[in-house]
């Protein structure tokens, strides 16, 4: 245990599971202040204590004597106490973690690994008109990060169109064809992580997506305008560089009486299995 005399203060401690006597004649121009006892055979002893702040309670030990959480001796001392009109204690709080010292603890923190950089948005710029299928860029060293697209400013529910993570290393995120819709304003913002800890948002930027490109109009390759005898089952060829093409064939210039309607990927058709009518003039056009 611990035997005082005339100026001792007493502060900060845990005495723990003494066989006899914890404290003992700290009196006089003494104190014993801020301190827990437990599981002693008797806790204090001829000794002037501040009763405000002593108290009794498990420290909750871990095998290594550290504080387990939620032990009450965490945060539970002073940094700053005057006795007989003197500072007997002035800690700076970068001398402990927490609100307060921990009781008979020297402390130590650690926020882990440096947590990453706010990314820095490259392009499209801010404000930028771009293709349906734009690539975004941006700077930072992160293990990867995540990217978000939306037509809301607060990047939720049916206003989020795309969130995905982007590999480390890689600065950048091609958005396919599909996720983006035309003539429509977007918001954009990146956050990386490292060693398991995400970052901040980057700040937002904005784009609006152009036009939906139409495509040019087809030009018709074969059988030539105004070919006669051609086959009743003939190949359509044609020029395009569309997705697909709807295929007509028609009895008549107003194509009002179509005998062939399809559509197809490629440039090509071959009419079947019904054939064209033999001696009768048809009409054919293509659309991409």
């Amino acid at each position: 245990g611990m035997t005082g005399g005339d100026n001792a203060v007493v502060l900060n401690n845990l005495f723990v599971d003494h066989a006899t006597l914890a404290v003992k004649r700290v009196d006089g121009d003494s104190e014993v202040a801020y301190n827990l006892f437990h599981g002693n055979t008797e806790d204090v002893r001829d000794s002037n204590v501040d009763a405000a702040t002593t108290f009794s309670g498990d420290p909750l030990f871990q095998g290594d004597l550290t504080l387990a959480a939620g032990s009450p001796a965490i945060d539970a001392g002073t940094d700053f106490y005057v006795f007989g009109g003197e500072t007997v204690l002035d800690l700076d709080p970068s001398e402990y973690a927490g609100a307060a010292p921990d009781l008979g603890a020297f402390e130590s923190a650690s926020s882990g690994p440096a947590g990453p950089q706010v990314p820095q948005l490259v392009d499209p710029a801010d404000g930028s008109t771009v293709s349906l299928t734009p690539t975004l860029a941006w700077v930072d060293t992160a293990d990867f990060y995540e990217v978000q697209i939306a037509t809301a400013l607060d990047f939720s529910g049916g206003g989020l169109v795309h969130d995905v993570a982007v590999g480390g290393g890689t600065l950048e995120l091609f958005v396919a064809a599909g996720i983006l819709e035309p003539e429509t304003a977007y918001f954009w913002r990146v956050r990386g992580s490292r060693g398991g800890s995400m970052g901040a948002w980057s700040q937002f930027w904005t784009f609006v997506t152009e036009s939906r490109t139409l495509p040019q109009a087809p030009v018709l390759a074969a059988p030539v305008d105004g070919s006669v005898g051609v086959e009743l089952l003939p190949t359509l060829t044609w020029l395009g560089s569309a997705d697909d093409f709807r295929v007509q064939v028609a009895s008549d210039a107003g194509f009002s009486s179509i005998v062939v309607d399809a559509v197809v990927v490629g440039t090509s058709l071959a009419i079947g299995p019904d054939p064209l009518t033999h001696g009768t003039r048809h009409f054919w056009r293509v659309r991409g």
